[in-house]
């Protein structure tokens, strides 16, 4: 076969195919693996992301369950205290109209006591 005036073998023509079709594949195959591999570190991203939000998502509602569950131990507790005070020897007798205000006050100033008729007009 004559090119511009050189001869070339068909044997010549089909090694220049040959190392143009192998060069061809390392590079398409290299891509791929390439591709694949950040394909998978992306997917393994991902799936720490949403591993996290359930993570935060329980902390969170943990976090507000101890809050209410303190919360109701507080108030129950005031409770506990405003019973064992009226129960107590003595707690009929009479006191001063501020050692009593002061007192109601002070009750009425926590959420178990926000709705008692007790509370109502005072200011806490």
């Amino acid at each position: 076969m004559m090119i511009r005036g050189y001869e070339i073998g068909a044997r010549l023509i089909a090694y220049i195919v040959g190392g143009v079709l192998i060069v061809a594949l390392l590079i398409f195959g290299v891509h791929y693996c390439e591709k694949t591999r950040s394909q998978a570190a992306q997917a393994r991203v991902e799936r720490s992301q949403a591993e996290a939000t359930a993570n935060s998502a329980a902390d969170a509602i943990n976090t507000v369950t101890g809050v209410g569950s303190n919360q109701a131990a507080s108030e129950e507790l005031g409770r506990a205290n405003e019973r064992d005070i009226r129960a107590a020897q003595g707690a009929g007798d009479r006191i001063g109209a501020g050692v009593n205000a002061a007192g109601r006050a002070a009750l009425c100033k926590r959420a178990a006591y926000l709705n008692d008729p007790k509370c109502k007009g005072v200011r806490p």
